[in-house]
């Protein structure tokens, strides 16, 4: 059975903690402190045995006057953001969500104009005023059950005990479209046994490469790491890597590549022959065949936009081209797959070109084109291979959970 992948995700205001521990980790526990998470089964159009979904903690920046507080930008408030929310480093109890872009604290937070928020400040270490007792957030678990007695299997991408940010791939044999599903999130309970684990552990084999883009660009040369056991790493290539090239992303970071510092990223070769599925969040800045996907060393194959339309160019011809011009500035959720000799184009969930053909499309790179040279300025994240197909539904729960994720679950109050 192929498996679904839960991925719990808090984006960091600061930097600060691990990234990308592979496998299962956390301490098994029977104390401590639990909340549910409930998967909206209305989201999911059929039932589901492998999707990567995002829980993440609602983030933003917000104004305050008193206790009046409102959304200056990012996410809405969710309804079941009910107990305490952390505004400008300071936690404060929350009297009411009046509206998604609205709420009424217990005690004022003074005037303020477009400060941080964030949703889970209890996931901080408890050195900074939450109830997670270790350093690296490994008494942090999730289970099937609220005792914490059969435990899930997942990564830490990120924990930052500062302010409780916490990005965890949990996996899951089934999701349903009948039925709400369930899981438990645990922590701050006494570090008994550890829970550790293989890398990649928290995704089914059919998972070639997952890259989270979470960590910093630096320098040419460096290794961007695969978060699957096959360890199909990345490596930058060109010059100025650096805190430009780390931008917010859909889910945490995001990596930039800047055409005027040759920005792109390299890596083992791969021959897509059968069935495959590549995901990814991508923006673009120009809508021309210079802004590219993935693509071929040396070789005029790629993934363009061509008048803004995405589509795949084998060198001659279109093997597969969009009915619709992708918008600039904006994220834009790309799906591609292939069963037998059926391609489909995905853009937000929706087909977008489909196509017969069993040419093999092969790919060593991202953001470089065509004609040679770097793409124009791009950004990616999430981006995922598989070996295997995905269904319109797939893509479907996939966006559906990264594009409103508050809305996509609920989150329990404190036990």
């Amino acid at each position: 059975m192929v498996r679904i992948l839960l991925i719990l995700l808090i984006v960091p205001f600061v930097s600060f903690g691990q990234a990308n521990r592979m496998g299962g980790f956390g301490y098994r526990s029977t104390t401590g402190y639990y909340r549910s998470i409930t998967i909206d089964h209305t989201k999911v159009p059929s039932n589901q045995d492998s999707v990567t979904i995002v829980w993440r903690s609602p983030v933003g920046t917000v104004n305050t006057v008193g206790t009046a507080v409102t959304l200056a930008s990012g996410d809405n408030f969710p309804t079941w953001m009910t107990d305490s929310i952390m505004i400008n480093g300071v936690v404060y109890k929350v009297s009411s969500i009046t509206t998604g872009t609205a709420l009424v604290l217990t005690a004022s937070a003074g005037t303020q104009t477009g400060v941080a928020y964030n949703g889970t400040p209890y996931l901080r270490h408890q050195d900074y005023g939450g109830k997670v007792k270790d350093a690296d957030g490994d008494d942090i678990i999730v289970a099937t059950d609220n005792a914490g007695s059969s435990l899930c299997k997942w990564n830490v991408e990120t924990y930052t005990a500062t302010t409780g940010v916490t990005v965890l791939h949990i996996l899951f044999p089934t999701i349903s479209s009948s039925v709400d599903d369930v899981r438990y999130l645990r922590y701050g309970g006494t570090q008994t046994t550890f829970q550790g684990g293989s890398t990649g552990a928290a995704y089914v084999s059919t998972a070639k490469m997952v890259q989270h883009f979470n960590q910093p660009k630096t320098a040419a040369g460096q290794t961007i790491t695969d978060a699957t056991s096959n360890a199909l790493n990345l490596t930058t290539q060109g010059s100025s890597w650096g805190a430009g090239q780390t931008a917010a992303g859909v889910i945490g970071d995001a990596t930039s590549c800047i055409k005027a510092n040759g920005n792109y990223l390299s890596f083992t070769q791969q021959t897509l022959s059968g069935d495959f599925t590549l995901a990814a969040w991508i923006k673009i800045s120009v809508q021309n065949q210079n802004s590219v996907w993935f693509g071929r060393n040396d070789f005029e194959d790629d993934f363009n936009w061509y008048a803004g339309y995405g589509r795949y160019y084998d060198g001659g011809a279109d093997i597969f081209a969009s009915s619709t011009q992708t918008p600039t500035a904006t994220w834009e959720y790309f799906v591609i797959t292939r069963s037998g000799t059926s391609i489909v184009l995905y853009e937000n969930a929706t087909s977008h070109a489909t196509a017969t053909s069993s040419f093999s499309i092969v790919m060593d790179q991202l953001a470089k084109q065509r004609n040679y040279a770097t793409s124009e300025d791009i950004v990616y994240d999430e981006f995922q291979y598989y070996s295997t197909s995905r269904t319109n539904d797939w893509a479907t729960t996939m966006y559906n959970n990264q594009n409103s994720p508050q809305t996509f679950y609920s989150v329990g109050a404190q036990n």
